[in-house]
């Protein structure tokens, strides 16, 4: 198990310090706990918000999954 601290979870992720501390707070972002005086962040559950972020936010159909359906529909009508 590999414990980030704000700091690091700010490096790796982008998001300001000052953010994560406010979601800390408002009950958001990702999962963190205190070790004695410090909070930090399991680096997998950290990981798995990111996912659920991606998840939860993503737009448009990734590459590769096109349906065979639609590429063979494309040649109806040009009669």
């Amino acid at each position: 198990m590999e414990i980030l601290d704000t700091q690091q979870v700010s490096e790796w992720t982008g998001v300001p310090v000052g953010t994560l501390r406010y979601w800390r707070h408002a009950n958001e972002g990702p999962p963190s706990f205190s070790l004695g005086r410090r909070v930090v962040y399991r680096r997998d559950h950290v990981a798995l918000w990111i996912a659920a972020q991606e998840r939860a936010t993503q737009r448009g159909k990734p590459v590769g999954t096109e349906s065979r359906a639609s590429s063979s529909d494309s040649g109806k009508g040009s009669e």
